[in-house]
């Protein structure tokens, strides 16, 4: 191939690929308010601005009780490692039927504290033998999480830029570009819940 030509073709991939090497960035903070497509976050006593485009995929997270959790049920738990070989939530969310599959399996969640992990599945069973267990399955594996009283739950439903009110906690994930911030993935707190991620 004419050196050129070879040139041109790389100059072509890395433009082509230069959105995926944008970087994304995790913000956290509380809604000053949002007009024309602009979310204006408050994070301390700074203030953000973050493009919202239509794409972007907004969740609404809402208080939910253990009580809401049964077998069937879609749901995600960040937790511990406990002596027994069972796993210690430290947070759960229930999916909506919308969301089933997201996220399933398990894994380890960097930045965190360490052993930290992530589980999404589908509940089998839940027992209250020795305070409530569930059995949470997905594609590969189970594994039992202790959800002891207090442990905070959310439920997640799909949600619209009408959740961006002043005063609502927002976890977002945002591309950085030349532009500014673009968000990608947004959750919302609704009746004061604060996202916990």
């Amino acid at each position: 191939m004419p050196r050129p030509l070879a040139r041109l073709l790389l100059v072509s991939l890395l433009l082509a690929a230069a959105p995926a090497l944008a970087a994304v960035t995790h913000l956290r903070g509380t809604v000053v308010g949002f007009a024309a497509g602009e979310l204006t976050l408050r994070q301390g006593s700074a203030t953000t601005r973050v493009a919202v485009p239509a794409t972007a995929r907004i969740v609404g997270m809402a208080p939910a009780r253990l009580a809401d959790i049964g077998p069937g049920t879609y749901v995600g738990a960040a937790a511990l490692p406990e002596p027994d070989g069972h796993l210690r939530a430290l947070e759960v969310h229930i999916f909506p039927p919308s969301l089933r599959g997201a996220g399933e399996g398990h894994r380890p969640m960097p930045g965190t504290r360490p052993h930290e992990s992530m589980t999404n599945g589908t509940v089998g069973t839940v027992s209250d033998k020795s305070g409530t267990s569930l059995t949470v399955t997905y594609k590969g594996g189970t594994q039992v999480l202790d959800v002891p009283p207090g442990t905070p739950i959310v439920r997640l439903d799909p949600g619209t830029t009408a959740l961006l009110r002043p005063g609502a906690a927002v976890s977002l994930d945002a591309l950085q570009t030349a532009r500014g911030l673009t968000a990608l993935r947004m959750r919302v707190g609704v009746d004061g819940v604060v996202p916990p991620l």
